[in-house]
């Protein structure tokens, strides 16, 4: 049953799309405009951006030398620097690490 119906809402769908697909050729240009929104998204004589679209710049630095970057780093954050000579210090040679919490 709902079947049969959805069989006749798509005929009557598509004969009333052609009724007013004609309409439109013919120059009735509320048939046009009508045409233009329900199927094309226009709003106001222009489409509507499709705002699903997002924009993401990223911008990098230019590439710098090791040494540069290191200097550009102790000078911002010294308080890092001192941190890892400490983890460094505190390495064995077999790379574990010795708590002494």
């Amino acid at each position: 049953m709902a079947e049969a119906r959805e069989a006749c809402l798509g005929i009557e769908e598509k004969e009333l799309v052609d009724a007013l697909w004609e309409q439109a050729k013919g120059g009735n240009t509320t048939a046009a405009i009508f045409l233009l929104k329900a199927r094309h998204h226009y709003r106001d004589n222009s489409p509507v951006a499709d705002q699903t679209n997002v924009q993401v710049n990223i911008t990098l630095p230019g590439a710098v030398r090791l040494a540069e970057y290191k200097a550009a780093i102790a000078t911002a954050h010294p308080e890092l620097v001192k941190q890892i000579a400490h983890d460094e210090h505190e390495e064995q040679d077999d790379g574990i690490r010795i708590d002494r919490a």
